[in-house]
Protein backbone atom coordinates (compact mmCIF):
# COMPACT_ATOMS: atom_id res chain seq x y z
CA UNK A 1 0.00 0.00 0.00
CA UNK A 2 2.83 2.40 0.82
CA UNK A 3 4.47 1.66 -2.54
CA UNK A 4 1.23 2.41 -4.40
CA UNK A 5 0.77 5.69 -2.56
CA UNK A 6 4.41 6.64 -3.17
CA UNK A 7 4.05 5.84 -6.90
CA UNK A 8 0.88 7.93 -7.19
CA UNK A 9 2.53 10.90 -5.48
CA UNK A 10 5.62 10.55 -7.68
CA UNK A 11 3.49 10.46 -10.86
CA UNK A 12 1.55 13.54 -9.74
CA UNK A 13 4.73 15.51 -9.03
CA UNK A 14 6.21 14.44 -12.38
CA UNK A 15 3.05 15.51 -14.25
CA UNK A 16 3.13 18.93 -12.61
CA UNK A 17 6.79 19.33 -13.51
CA UNK A 18 6.13 18.84 -17.23
CA UNK A 19 2.90 20.84 -17.45
CA UNK A 20 2.71 23.93 -19.65
CA UNK A 21 2.62 27.31 -18.00
CA UNK A 22 2.38 31.00 -18.82
CA UNK A 23 6.17 31.19 -18.45
CA UNK A 24 6.76 29.10 -21.59
CA UNK A 25 8.65 31.07 -24.20
CA UNK A 26 8.93 29.55 -27.66
CA UNK A 27 10.04 32.73 -29.47
CA UNK A 28 12.72 32.09 -32.06
CA UNK A 29 13.04 30.25 -35.36
CA UNK A 30 11.23 26.95 -35.79
CA UNK A 31 11.40 24.52 -38.70
CA UNK A 32 8.15 22.93 -39.89
CA UNK A 33 7.80 19.35 -41.12
CA UNK A 34 8.20 20.69 -44.68
CA UNK A 35 11.43 22.51 -43.85
CA UNK A 36 9.93 26.02 -43.80
CA UNK A 37 11.40 28.30 -41.10
CA UNK A 38 8.79 30.20 -39.05
CA UNK A 39 10.05 33.18 -37.03
CA UNK A 40 8.08 33.54 -33.80
CA UNK A 41 8.19 36.65 -31.62
CA UNK A 42 6.42 37.73 -28.43
CA UNK A 43 4.80 41.08 -27.68
CA UNK A 44 2.59 41.91 -24.69
CA UNK A 45 2.48 38.24 -23.69
CA UNK A 46 1.17 37.10 -27.08
CA UNK A 47 3.13 35.20 -29.72
CA UNK A 48 3.01 35.88 -33.45
CA UNK A 49 4.89 34.29 -36.31
CA UNK A 50 5.72 34.88 -39.95
CA UNK A 51 6.97 32.61 -42.69
CA UNK A 52 9.99 33.42 -44.93
CA UNK A 53 7.71 35.26 -47.39
CA UNK A 54 6.54 37.60 -44.59
CA UNK A 55 3.06 36.11 -44.38
CA UNK A 56 1.57 35.97 -40.87
CA UNK A 57 1.35 32.37 -39.67
CA UNK A 58 0.57 32.65 -35.93
CA UNK A 59 -1.90 35.16 -34.54
CA UNK A 60 -2.58 36.10 -30.91
CA UNK A 61 -1.20 32.86 -29.43
CA UNK A 62 -1.41 33.04 -25.64
CA UNK A 63 -1.89 30.87 -22.54
CA UNK A 64 -5.34 31.19 -21.01
CA UNK A 65 -7.17 29.00 -18.48
CA UNK A 66 -4.53 26.24 -18.57
CA UNK A 67 -4.39 25.94 -22.37
CA UNK A 68 -2.84 27.63 -25.38
CA UNK A 69 -5.23 29.63 -27.55
CA UNK A 70 -4.75 31.47 -30.82
CA UNK A 71 -4.81 31.01 -34.57
CA UNK A 72 -2.38 29.06 -36.74
CA UNK A 73 -2.56 29.43 -40.52
CA UNK A 74 -1.01 27.03 -43.02
CA UNK A 75 -0.45 28.99 -46.24
CA UNK A 76 0.42 25.85 -48.21
CA UNK A 77 -3.09 24.39 -47.81
CA UNK A 78 -5.25 27.53 -47.66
Amino acid sequence: MKKVLFCLIAMFITAIGFAQSTNDNFAGKWKTENGVIITISISNGKFSGVDPKGRPTLYNVHFEKDEWKGTVENHETS
